[in-house]
This record gives C-alpha cells, sequence and structure tokens, in this order.
C-alpha cells in the first residue's frame, strides 16, 4: 500500500513519475501526467482538505485506465491509489497520518461495473474522483494537527491482479475483460504543501 506518513501550503512544479510494467508496453505509461491541486492550501484542524487529482494523456497514443474503486485504497483492487503525506521537518507533526474515506468494510469492494474503464484520447484530462462523483473534487480524512505537510496522490494500475475482498454482487465480466486491456502503469502527482492551523 502506498498509504505512510505526509500534509500541507504551495503547489509545488508538477513531476510525474511513471513505471510501466512487463505485461504493457512503457510508452503508453510515458505519456500519462498526474496532477493534485486545490483551491485552498490553508485549512483548520479536523476541515477535510478539497483536492483534484487530475489524469492526463500527453502522448499521441489512446491509453486505457482504469477508475479508482472501493478497495483501492486498501490493495483489494486495481487501480491502487494512495496518499503520500509527510510533515514539512521543524513544522508539522512527523506522527500525523490520516485516514481515506471508504464506505465499506475491511474485506467487501464494489461490484466492478461497465463505465469504470475509460480510455484517455491524445490531448485529454480527466478527473480520478473515487467512490462516487464529487464534481471537480476528492476529499479526504481530517487532519488532527496544526503544521505543515507535503502531500502528493499515487496511483497504479495493475490489469492482471488477482482482486481481493468480497463483492457486493458478481463483476461486470465484459468490464473485467476491459480491465484485463488496461495499461499498466505506475504514476506520482506533484507535492502541494498545506498548512493546518488550530
Amino acid at each position: 500500500m502506498f498509504w505512510t506518513k505526509r500534509f500541507v501550503i504551495s503547489l509545488l512544479t508538477a513531476s510525474s513519475i511513471m513505471v510501466a510494467f512487463a505485461d504493457s508496453p512503457p510508452q503508453e505509461c510515458e505519456s500519462l501526467r498526474l496532477e493534485l491541486s486545490t483551491d485552498s492550501t490553508t485549512i483548520a484542524v479536523d476541515e477535510q482538505a478539497r483536492v483534484r487529482v487530475l489524469i492526463s494523456n500527453k502522448g499521441d497514443k489512446p491509453v486505457t485506465l482504469v477508475k479508482p474503486g472501493d478497495g483501492s485504497y486498501r490493495g483489494l483492487r486495481t487501480p491502487i491509489i494512495g496518499w503520500v503525506i509527510e510533515a514539512v521537518p521543524g513544522e508539522g507533526d512527523p506522527d500525523v497520518s490520516i485516514q481515506p474515506l471508504c464506505c465499506n468494510s475491511v474485506n467487501q469492494i464494489n461490484r466492478l461495473v461497465p463505465g469504470e474503464v475509460f480510455t484517455l484520447r491524445p490531448g485529454e484530462t480527466k478527473n480520478l474522483w473515487l467512490w462516487r462523483d464529487l464534481g471537480s473534487s476528492l476529499l479526504t480524512e481530517p487532519f488532527p494537527k496544526p503544521g505543515k505537510y507535503r502531500v502528493r496522490f499515487e496511483y497504479e494500475n495493475r490489469p492482471l491482479m488477482e482482486w481481493a475482498g468480497i463483492p457486493f454482487g458478481r463483476h461486470d465480466e465484459g468490464e473485467m475483460q476491459r480491465v484485463r486491456q488496461s495499461a499498466a502503469c505506475k504514476l506520482s502527482s506533484n507535492e502541494v504543501i498545506f498548512t493546518v492551523r488550530e
């Protein structure tokens, strides 16, 4: 899992780290960019941070990917996603961690349904919403302590991974086939620094 300690005020230069796996050509992943942004980098303790996670295709070929879903944070299904949150040295609590929003119990996941696999055409950008459509934003659990924290978002699509957990119903077979044919990749967004005040 990607979930580690870390959170945050200024939008830093975007830098996406991309790694392709053996079951997919590297060039498919090299064209992708993951960008994290927010309308406000200053929040109060116990206030939820609202951020946008956008994925863009900067290449000249379409790339097929999978939307995050229930179980993605816990590594039960592809894509595996997570927040990397790190206290700014001397300005934040290094032991602070926040948990992702999750709708179901530890071993239960929503069934895969049509529409969870999408294709990014050349030049296209998509909002990676989680769990349900939240418009242009995504919510995390509130930060429990004040300070400055660096935050970035990570997304790893593993088309061939075996899904775990107990689904609420049968996964759609056609959509699962599309998952298996999607592009394998690992992406890391730029950093955003938040200031969390009392």
